[in-house]
């Protein structure tokens, strides 16, 4: 009998030591695998920070840009309003001066003559200056160009035989002219 509880406490001793001997490898595993997923976690980490440092530099430099872009446009635009102030000015001016004259334009009006194409003498003069310097114009202009171009053709030729733009452009479109 003590050989049997001698051999049951044998066996109940390895049982223990197998399970200690379990419970030891898996609380190291346990360990091994908590301490290569804390690495991951800190490299991973590392990473999501270095592309956000990244990203923010990145949208720093494209925020100047587009700040840099803005402001060109921002005087380019301030640029053309001032040039337009400039002109309204001018028309201004011309609409003074051509209101002052209008009393004495009219009594010449009426003594112009006309000639065999239904066109007075001085119409045919300013049809034929207009003509002339819009065939002068460069043909290579952009829109914006050709329009401020055109626009300064008509002060010039309304200057230069006193008459309003609405004058010129009632004797362009009565000869089927284009501006």
């Amino acid at each position: 009998m003590s050989k049997k509880i001698l051999f049951a406490i044998l066996l109940l001793a390895i049982v223990v030591g197998i399970s200690y001997y379990r419970t030891s490898r898996q609380q190291d595993e346990l360990s091994s695998e908590y301490q290569k997923g804390t690495a991951t976690g800190r490299k991973d980490l590392a990473q999501v920070q270095k592309r956000t440092d990244s990203l923010k530099l990145e949208l720093a430099e494209t925020r100047a840009e587009l700040t840099d872009s803005l402001r060109q446009i921002q005087a380019q635009r301030e640029a053309s309003v001032d040039s337009l102030s400039e002109l309204l000015t001018v028309k201004d001016r011309q609409i003074t001066q051509l209101s002052q004259r209008k009393p004495t334009r009219t009594a010449a009006k009426t003594a112009v003559k006309t000639d065999s194409t239904g066109l007075s003498g001085k119409h045919a003069q300013i049809l034929a200056y207009y003509k002339k310097k819009m065939q002068a114009l460069p043909a290579d202009l952009s829109d914006y160009e050709r329009r401020v171009a055109v626009n300064e053709v008509k002060d010039d030729v309304t200057r230069k035989f006193s008459i309003t733009t609405s004058e010129l452009d009632k004797i362009c479109k009565s000869a089927k002219l284009t501006n």
